[in-house]
């Protein structure tokens, strides 16, 4: 039995899995990041058509990517970023939802959630980026 236990602990995590799914994840965040690229003198429409045609659909992706890993058998290491790039994918695809409303009534201020949520975003990426 003690012989038994021992393999069961030697059988390797998903991690490397986990790896090439993020690797799938940093392509899909480099399209996200598309409508955040205007070029100079980019209408709003421009930047409108941008989050709904590139920006909207790379972050469901990334959340949709991210949230089919819950159920790997990561490391501890691996399963806290797992769970920091999930809270940072979903915080973007809510920042983006939000982008496109206000693009959609033409706010030429952002609003005070807009603002949050670049904040909650930014707090996600420093302890993402302090690993």
């Amino acid at each position: 039995m003690g012989a038994g236990v021992g393999v069961v602990r030697s059988l390797p995590s998903e991690d490397q899995l986990f790896i090439e799914r993020m690797d799938a994840f940093q392509r899909i965040e480099e399209q996200g990041l598309v409508a955040y690229r205007m070029p100079e003198g980019a209408t709003g429409a421009d930047q409108l058509k941008l989050v709904q045609d590139s920006s909207l659909p790379a972050w469901r992706s990334g959340v949709h990517l991210l949230h089919g890993m819950k159920d790997l058998d990561l490391s501890d290491a691996m399963m806290h970023k797992r769970d920091l790039f999930s809270a940072y994918a979903e915080e973007r695809l809510r920042l983006v939802e939000l982008l496109e409303s206000a693009l959609e009534r033409g706010d030429s201020i952002m609003s005070p959630e807009l603002l949050a949520s670049f904040e909650r975003v930014d707090s996600v990426l420093a302890l993402i980026n302090a690993e």
